[in-house]
């Protein structure tokens, strides 16, 4: 059990890697490519729109057809276009590439944080795990920039060549997240740790004080 959650914590490691490396250039590459303040602003506000409120739908989704793995493996499989916003100089194509990288967030989410939950609450303790998960993806949202960085002092310059460089070079964590998510599937079917494939029934979903605690 352990292991399947220092897993997912590495899978939400190496998930960082990639966009929050890719986050801490995207600015400065679009400068780069004479767009706007002001249009880089707008087209952020759309993908953080995006990437929370469909979370609504991925997890009523999820949880009306218990295929948590199939969004989870769509939504981190989504991370390929990162690498390839560094083979393209078109605004509309990186556009689309950045909307459908916060979309994949909105996706896995959910069914993920619901595996992870049930985990806890049958084997381990959601504290802990959630603590771990949380400490591995923090790491990966360090390591992320550092990529770019290390990229700039390898080169000795930053211009536009060495972003694409580093958005080239994020193809390493993709291999990496995928074969993490699919070890944790594996592990996770082998030993029936949750209800996947099951439709989530509940009688009730009271919030209890803790959850206003936790608000608060």
């Amino acid at each position: 059990v352990i292991a399947v959650v220092v897993m997912f914590g590495l899978i939400s490691c190496f998930g960082d890697i990639m966009y929050e490396g890719a986050r801490s250039a995207n600015g400065q590459y679009f400068n780069l490519l004479a767009v706007n303040a002001t249009t880089v602003g707008v087209l952020y506000g759309i993908g953080e729109f995006l990437g929370y409120a469909l979370r609504l739908v991925s997890g009523k989704i999820s949880d009306a057809t218990g295929r948590h793995w199939t969004l989870i493996f769509i939504g981190y499989g989504s991370l390929i276009v990162i690498p390839f916003m560094g083979m393209t100089t078109s605004f509309p194509v990186l556009c689309a590439l950045f909307l459908i990288e916060r979309i994949g967030k909105a996706l896995r989410n959910p069914p993920k944080d619901t595996i992870l939950s049930q985990v806890a609450e049958n084997h381990v303790g959601t504290g802990f795990v959630f603590g771990l998960q949380e400490a591995l993806d923090q790491l990966g949202a360090f390591a992320g920039p550092m990529v770019f960085t290390m990229t700039f002092l390898t080169t000795g310059r930053e211009d536009l060549s060495s972003y694409q460089t580093g958005y080239r070079i994020l193809i390493f964590a993709y291999i990496l997240v995928m074969v993490a998510v699919f070890i944790a599937y594996k592990r996770v079917s082998k030993y029936n740790l949750t209800r996947d494939g099951e439709e989530i029934h509940r009688e009730s979903d009271t919030l209890t004080g803790t959850f206003w605690l936790y608000c608060l």
